[in-house]
């Protein structure tokens, strides 16, 4: 099994892949905006993006899964349920829950999908 700052590294590539393509097919669609001047038809910018999504998307969705898997361990989902339960039960608004989610770093829906994930 990759360790995790491997599989943060693979996210991380595969990621700047995808940004490098978009960069690029942004410069297009301004290419795109002139010779097309407000007319309707075809737009190699939008091809390139969905082809650059088709390409991109599979990889980083793959390394991200891979990275949640490795980090998510039945010890760490137990710790992060045990301080989720814990301090979600001291919020008094959704304001609370939002404030508590970007401090852990990880809400329900994490929760839920490593639970999932690992079959518990």
């Amino acid at each position: 099994m990759a360790k995790i700052s491997e599989l943060k590294q693979a996210v991380a590539v595969a990621q700047a892949a995808w940004d490098a393509d978009t960069a690029r097919i942004q410069r297009k669609a301004a290419s795109d905006r002139i010779i097309n001047d407000g007319g309707e038809g075809y737009s190699s910018a939008e091809a390139a993006s969905e082809a650059s999504a088709n390409k991109h998307y599979p990889l980083v969705k793959a390394a991200k899964d891979a990275l949640f898997a490795a980090e998510w361990t039945p010890e760490t989902f137990a710790a992060r349920r045990a301080t989720w339960n814990t301090e979600s039960a001291k919020a008094k608004s959704h304001g609370d829950v939002a404030k508590l989610q970007t401090r852990l770093g990880y809400g329900i829906a994490e929760l839920r999908k490593a639970k999932e994930l690992l079959g518990l």
